[in-house]
């Protein structure tokens, strides 16, 4: 689902005792522009998606999966299910069709692709060297911030604090009539793919909800419009069924992260000599006192969120401040598991698959489920659900927000950081996307790193980042 931090609202409330009018009435202006521009955002949105393709990296096979309802035989109902499933089945075979036509002009997609990669020196003829973006809180009142915070764990009030920020920035949107205008970053989806060429990530995902490329004339863009470009590499909370058929539920957090190491510019590979920093960059984050701190406090924040829905004593933690390393970072993480109770089979039977999802382009990073694809082609395997969602729902009611995003404890921190970021709203940022299965699975990431655009004007798309980082005693 689509979140908002659950602290966030539109509510106007400033600082007055700024010393600097100035700095004080630009970074009114800033967060008045901001919350207007938020307030239409939904708080949350869902899209029940009865067809759905979807990849699955480590075998690099495609499903497809159909939603189509039963009901007890009638005369009625019966014609209405019979030509639910022809529907169904005339678009698997179509798209099934497209797939195979596909793949078999895969030599000439690749090359289209690679020709059709954002051009860095076109886009800097074009638009200039940088994009300007303007911080919600300068960086001297971002410093007073964390003093506060630090004043704040002096008093007992909080223990970790997840200071954030918001950079915003307008951007030009281009001329889709104009058919020499060929740059493709300039779209949601555009820019989408420059993020997972630049910083892939394992929980990464892309939502347009109801965002129109370019200055197209539609109507279809309203108030509620939004993309989110998100390169995530945190997952929030996920629920799998295990082969004895009980729900585990898993949480993921990261508290700590140090960058990479880049190869040379020109090369492919590490030099012995960068592969040795790289390494002693890994070891100390893993021994780094601040962040193992940082970690400890978030994971005992969500075992006891899991615990209020898990089964009695089977909430424990499977790793514990591991480093994982990733294409730019090493991070820190831990995961958190418990296991589901189970809940009635619903009473409407659910033919091929289904599932709920916010992400119009979401990957499958998980393993494919055998109960849920079709074993032979033409044949759509249809499967009775183990248990309802509402394992799921009541997961995420417990767990949400992410306290990896909050800090701890999780309730008086929110009203702390509310207060401190003008209360404004973080928007989808801190957040979370992912989607909900009919089958009782359900896989959600934090929303970090990511590029949140909206279209203010016609000719114009407004650009936000969220960026900032727990706050701790040692910080």
């Amino acid at each position: 689902s689509l979140e908002n931090s659950s602290w966030c609202s539109c509510d106007e409330k400033y600082d007055d005792d700024d010393d600097d009018d100035d700095l004080q009435e630009s970074t009114k202006t800033i967060a008045e522009t901001k919350s207007k521009l938020k307030a239409d955002i939904p708080t949350a949105a869902f899209f029940f998606a009865r067809h759905s393709m979807v990849f699955h990296h480590a075998t690099k096979r495609w499903y497809l999966i159909g939603v189509t309802e039963t009901t007890p035989p009638a005369s009625d109902s019966d014609t209405n299910n019979k030509e639910q499933e022809e529907e169904m089945m005339t678009w698997m075979e179509a798209t099934e069709m497209k797939l195979q036509q596909l793949a078999s002009s895969s030599d000439e997609i690749k090359t289209t692709m690679t020709q059709s990669t954002p051009n860095k020196s076109k886009q800097q003829q074009r638009r200039g060297d940088v994009v300007s973006f303007i911080p919600n809180r300068s960086q001297e009142r971002y410093e007073n911030d964390i003093a506060d915070c630090h004043e704040q764990i002096r008093l007992g009030e909080s223990y970790e604090l997840c200071l954030t920020n918001q950079l915003e920035a307008t951007i030009p949107i281009p001329d889709t009539n104009d058919d020499s205008n060929d740059d493709d970053i300039m779209t949601p989806f555009g820019l989408y793919r420059t993020l997972r060429q630049r910083n892939p990530a394992p929980y990464s995902a892309y939502l347009n909800w109801n965002l129109q490329n370019g200055m197209n004339g539609d109507d279809y863009d309203d108030a509620s419009s939004v993309a989110i470009c998100c390169s995530s590499p945190e997952r929030f909370i996920s629920v799998q069924r295990q082969p004895d058929q009980t729900l585990r539920a898993e949480a993921k957090p990261i508290k700590g992260t140090c960058a990479r190491v880049l190869p040379s510019e020109g090369r492919t590979t590490l030099t012995a000599a960068e592969q040795r920093e790289d390494d002693r960059r890994a070891r100390s984050l893993e021994l780094s006192i601040k962040n193992r701190a940082e970690n400890l406090m978030i994971v005992d924040l969500l075992r006891n969120d899991m615990s209020r829905v898990c089964n009695i004593g089977s909430v424990h933690v499977a790793k514990l401040m591991a480093i994982e390393s990733y294409t730019t970072v090493h991070q820190m993480v831990s995961t958190i598991r418990g296991t589901l109770p189970p809940n009635p089979i619903p009473t409407a039977t659910i033919g091929n698959a289904g599932a709920m999802a916010t992400s119009d382009d979401v990957d499958a990073h998980d393993d494919a489920d055998d109960n849920t694809t079709n074993t032979k082609k033409g044949k759509p395997r249809s499967f009775q659900p183990s248990s309802s969602p509402n394992a799921c729902i009541d997961l995420l009611k417990a767990c949400f927000p992410g306290g990896s995003m909050t800090g701890a404890p999780k309730l008086r921190t929110m009203e702390l950081l509310e207060d401190m970021e003008d209360n404004v709203p973080r928007g989808p940022y801190s957040g979370s996307l992912g989607y909900l299965s009919l089958n009782g699975s359900m896989d959600m990431n934090i929303i970090i790193r990511t590029a949140v655009l909206t279209k203010p004007k016609e000719s114009e798309y407004h650009v936000s980042v969220g960026a900032g980082g727990a706050i701790t005693a040692l910080s």
